[in-house]
């Protein structure tokens, strides 16, 4: 296997990477960065595009974005303050949602998905749930807000077999219309992260990782405490972004460890997938490549 290295001599705008996304429709790769920067890698020509808006919003103490989630023309970003909204076809942000019900001002997004043309946002208060066809989700009146069965942060959503699934401080959840019901697989575990292939949903605990099929629920049991994202393909082999022990594969129940020949870290911090199977993930954000 070979590995390709992007770094800021590149043309990547910053080292600093703390999101990354796969965009099949336009086959390339959203990276999002600590600072609020953002650049689109077109994987056809090898060119960057470059976005600053998000960083030069300067009245929070965090611009970092977190994840982003793909709809068609739009692209949502999560950010420590909140959730915007980019359109491709018009390669520029339409709106930044600050205020999502009645959560702070300023929470962090920490994922976002949308299903049932409802926009459900992840973060650290419970989820925040946005009609698309609200008229300004801009006002806060526009959002609703589920946090009466999460405690704590909510950590990720995933939309599986046409179920979202919600991973929280507290358990594995599903959403039912406005309800949240516990998932009997992980009930009461802290959930750190969700992915998803055509057949298994995956959530990673800090001592395993629990694949959801329509066999049931198999379990890998292992110390993932450091482990900060998840990545799974089709062949059920899973790969982990630990901030210890490198990037991690795990398939048929082995564990394997990879170290990158790389002049900055070996702490992964996020990974993705793209249509050709390739794995693409950056180290820690003080130190990071793409």
């Amino acid at each position: 296997n070979s590995i390709q290295s992007l770094t800021n001599t590149d043309g990547l705008l910053e080292n600093s990477v703390s999101a990354i996304c796969y965009d099949g429709l336009r086959h390339g790769l959203w990276i999002g960065f600590s600072n609020g920067k953002m650049n689109f890698y077109d994987l056809s020509s090898s060119t960057f595009s470059n976005y600053y808006e998000l960083s030069r919003i300067s009245q929070f103490s965090s611009n970092a974005i977190r994840n982003f989630h793909l709809h068609g023309d739009s692209v949502f970003v999560c950010t420590d303050f909140g959730i915007s909204l980019f359109q491709v076809s018009r390669d520029e942000f339409r709106d930044t949602f600050f205020r999502l019900g009645t959560f702070d001002e300023g929470i962090a997004a920490q994922d976002a998905e949308v299903f049932e043309n409802t926009l459900v946002v992840a973060t650290g208060a419970g989820l925040a749930l946005g009609e698309l066809t609200s008229i300004n989700l801009v006002s806060p009146s526009s959002w609703e807000n589920i946090t009466n069965a999460v405690s704590g942060e909510v950590h990720a959503v995933c939309n599986f077999n046409d179920t979202l699934f919600v991973a929280a401080e507290n358990g594995l959840f599903m959403l039912n219309g406005t309800a949240l019901l516990q998932h009997a697989a992980a009930s009461g575990k802290k959930i750190l992260a969700l992915d998803a292939t055509e057949f298994a949903l995956f959530a990673l605990a800090e001592d395993e990782i629990i694949e959801i099929s329509a066999n049931g629920a198999t379990r890998t049991p292992g110390d993932f405490s450091a482990a900060v994202s998840l990545a799974a393909c089709e062949n059920n082999a899973i790969f982990l972004a630990d901030t210890l022990n490198s990037l991690l594969e795990i398939s048929n129940g082995e564990t394997q460890t990879h170290e990158t020949n790389s002049p900055a870290s070996n702490a992964f911090a996020v990974l993705g997938f793209d249509a050709d199977g390739r794995l693409w993930g950056s180290s820690s954000y003080d130190t990071s490549d793409a």
